[in-house]
């Protein structure tokens, strides 16, 4: 196997799998919705609160817009939709390992700071 085609999106057209894709997609786009809307109640103070912030907000419109597009791809199948997950796939993975990243810092600061 190529490298360049272990990095690819691989896309399935059964209808059963297409289906899974709806609800998981819809259900995480609900999900990233209701986390933005509390985002806006949310007033930071300071440069460090206003950089988290928009770094939040940007993850999780991302994420929204991406479960959003992989749901209407499930429903319709459009090409143009299938070449721009293909395209944003390896930018997606890149925000997870990110926050994987952080994560694991930020457990690894707290247990060593306790």
């Amino acid at each position: 196997m190529e490298p360049d085609q272990t990095e690819r999106l691989i896309l399935l057209r059964t209808f059963k799998e297409r289906f899974r894709l709806v609800v998981l997609g819809g259900g995480f786009a609900a999900f990233m919705f209701f986390i933005v809307t509390l985002m806006f109640q949310w007033h930071p103070v300071g440069f460090a609160e206003l950089a988290v912030h928009f770094l939040a907000d940007d993850v999780f419109i991302t994420f929204g817009l991406f479960s959003v597009l992989a749901c209407l791809w499930g429903l319709f199948t459009p090409r143009w939709i299938e070449s721009f997950l293909d395209r944003s796939f390896r930018r997606v993975l890149g925000v997870i390992t990110v926050i994987a990243v952080a994560s694991a810092l930020s457990v690894l600061l707290i247990v060593w700071g306790l």
